[in-house]
């Protein structure tokens, strides 16, 4: 049996993987319009508005196979002040 994140493609009996790319939520720093490069700024509330709404899309999902992240602690979620 092929593992779950392989999907069968129809009657070619072609089988395809599906890749999922979800971009980091906007920083004070995006929405200002400065490169961040190696930097590591917060998410500002809509950031974090948005994280939740693709937290909450991908809930429903297949559990994947593998997850990829960047080095920087901007991708784990972190006490911010309301």
């Amino acid at each position: 049996m092929p593992p779950a994140t392989l999907q069968h493609g129809g009657d070619d009996g072609e089988w395809f993987a599906e890749v999922v790319v979800v971009r980091h939520g906007e920083t004070s720093w995006n929405a200002s319009r400065i490169v961040q490069g190696q930097m590591d700024p917060q998410l500002n509330e809509t950031g974090r508005q948005q994280a939740v709404v693709v937290a909450r899309r991908l809930s429903g999902e297949a559990k994947p196979a593998a997850v990829y992240t960047p080095p920087t602690s901007s991708v784990l979620p972190r006490p911010h002040k309301p």
